[in-house]
C-alpha cells in the first residue's frame, strides 16, 4: 500500500508539468485524482507517520489567514478562488513531507521532477525551432507570446521554473548513479531541459536555473570535486553552444538586461512596485486578499499586474501578519535543508535556491510546484540520522539524566 501511495505520489508530481498543456478533461482532473488519492491514502494507512511540526502548523495559520481574507478583500471573486487552489498547495506540501520518508522515495520523486517537463518540453523546442504548428494549444501560446517558449497556457517564467527545478534533480541522480549509461541519460536529459528553459526567454528563470545548478554543485563538491568540475564545465558548454541557436527576440531579452536594468524598468517591475508601495499604505496590517494586489491596481487604474515578487505579493496580500507567517514557512523550510543527508543535502540546497531566485522574480505562491518542493524539502529534513550518531546521542542523553545506559 505505502509503494502505491508513493507511485501515485510520482505521478501527481510528474504532472505538475503539464497540467497547462491540455484543457478540459485530461491531465489536470488527472493531477487533482492523484492527489485526493494520495491525501485519502495517507490518511487511511496506519504506517504513515503524520509529522506535526512548527513550520507545518505554520502552513495551516496561513491557509487560514488567507481564507478569512475574503471577508476584507478588495476583490472577493478572486481571492475565495485562490484560498480554494492554497488549499490544495497545503495538502500538496503535507503529503509530500509525510511520503517522502527515505532515500528511495526521494529518488522516485527526483526522477519525477526530472522528467515533467519533458513531454510539454518536446513539443515546445520541436514546435520553435521548427516553425510548425502541431499543436493547437502551443499555435496559440506562440501567437501571444511570439518567439518565447512556454507550457500551453501558462506563464513562461512559471514554466522556466519548473525547467530549474528539473535540472537540479537530473544533476543530482547523475551526480549519485552508479552506472555509466544511467549518468549519461540523467544529464543528458538535464542538458535538453536547460536548452528549453532557455527558450523560454525567462530572464529570473534562466538566473534561478543556474543559481541552483551551482549551489548544488558548490554543496556537493566535498564528495565528488572532479565528477563536479565537469559536469559544472559541461554545463557551462551547453550555455554557449545553445546561444546562437535561440530565437532572435529571446536571445535579445537576456542581451537587454543591462539596458533594463540602467533604465530602471525591468519589464515594468519599477511601476508594479511603486504601486505595491501605494497598496501597502493603504491596507498595511491584513493587506488587501489573497491573489488580490493584481485586482487592487486596476481598480486604482493601474496596470493590475501580480506583485512578480512572492514575499512582496504577500505582503501587499496578507500584510504585515501574512508576511511574518510566510517569512516563518522560508525560515523552516530553510532549516530543514541543513537537517537534509549529506547524500542529499546539495539538492535541497539546489531546489530552495532556485526556488528563491525565481521568487525575487516572479509570483509562485499560487504554484503547486512550488509548494511540492516545499513539502520534499520538509520531508528530507525528516529523515532518520545515521545510526552512528544515535548511540552517542543516547549516550549523552542518558548522562544528562544520570542513568546508566544498561538501564
Amino acid at each position: 500500500m505505502k509503494m502505491a501511495l508513493r507511485l501515485l505520489l510520482g505521478l501527481y508530481i510528474l504532472l505538475l508539468g503539464s497540467e497547462e498543456l491540455f484543457v478540459g478533461p485530461g491531465l489536470v482532473y488527472a493531477n487533482a485524482t492523484c492527489l485526493f488519492l494520495v491525501f485519502i491514502g495517507c490518511l487511511a494507512v496506519n504506517e504513515f507517520r503524520i509529522r506535526f511540526s512548527f513550520t507545518g502548523v505554520t502552513m495551516v495559520l496561513f491557509g487560514v489567514l488567507a481564507s478569512l481574507s475574503i471577508i476584507w478583500s478588495v476583490d472577493t471573486d478572486r481571492t475565495v478562488h485562490y484560498a480554494f487552489v492554497l488549499s490544495q498547495l497545503l495538502v500538496t506540501a503535507w503529503v509530500t513531507a509525510n511520503c517522502v520518508e527515505d532515500a528511495s522515495t526521494l529518488e522516485l520523486v527526483a526522477w519525477c521532477l526530472l522528467l515533467a517537463p519533458v513531454l510539454p518540453g518536446y513539443f515546445m523546442t520541436r514546435d520553435f525551432l521548427t516553425g510548425s504548428h502541431v499543436s493547437v494549444a502551443v499555435a496559440a501560446v506562440r501567437k501571444e507570446l511570439g518567439d518565447r517558449m512556454s507550457f500551453a497556457g501558462a506563464d513562461p517564467n512559471l514554466s522556466a521554473f519548473r525547467c530549474a527545478v528539473a535540472t537540479v534533480a537530473g544533476l543530482h541522480l547523475g551526480l549519485t548513479a552508479r552506472s555509466f549509461l544511467r549518468k549519461l541519460f540523467t544529464f543528458s536529459v538535464a542538458g535538453f531541459i536547460t536548452f528549453s528553459s532557455l527558450l523560454t526567454g525567462s530572464r529570473g528563470g534562466v538566473l534561478a536555473l543556474l543559481g541552483g545548478v551551482t549551489v548544488m554543485l558548490l554543496v556537493s563538491s566535498r564528495r565528488r570535486k572532479a565528477t563536479v568540475l565537469l559536469t559544472l564545465v559541461g554545463f557551462a558548454v551547453l550555455l554557449m553552444t545553445a546561444i546562437p541557436y535561440l530565437p532572435a527576440t529571446v536571445s535579445s531579452r537576456y542581451l537587454g538586461i543591462g539596458n533594463e536594468i540602467t533604465a530602471g524598468e525591468m519589464a515594468n517591475r519599477k511601476h508594479i512596485y511603486k504601486e505595491g508601495v501605494q497598496s501597502f499604505n493603504q491596507s498595511p496590517t491584513l493587506g488587501v486578499g489573497f491573489i488580490a494586489f493584481a485586482s487592487a491596481s486596476r481598480q486604482r487604474g493601474g496596470l493590475g499586474l501580480a506583485a512578480h515578487n512572492d514575499s512582496f505579493q504577500v505582503l501587499l496580500d496578507l500584510g504585515l501578519v501574512g508576511l511574518g507567517m510566510f517569512l516563518l514557512i522560508l525560515g523552516g523550510i530553510t532549516t530543514n535543508v541543513f537537517r537534509a543527508p549529506p547524500s542529499c543535502r546539495g539538492f535541497m540546497f539546489g531546489l530552495l535556491a532556485s526556488y528563491i531566485i525565481s521568487s525575487l522574480s516572479i509570483t509562485l505562491i499560487c504554484t503547486k510546484m512550488a509548494w511540492a518542493v516545499f513539502g520534499i524539502i520538509l520531508g528530507v529534513g525528516g529523515f532518520k540520522r545515521p545510526a552512528s550518531v544515535l548511540p552517542a546521542f543516547n549516550w549523552a542523553r542518558l548522562q544528562v539524566m544520570g542513568a546508566s545506559p544498561d538501564e
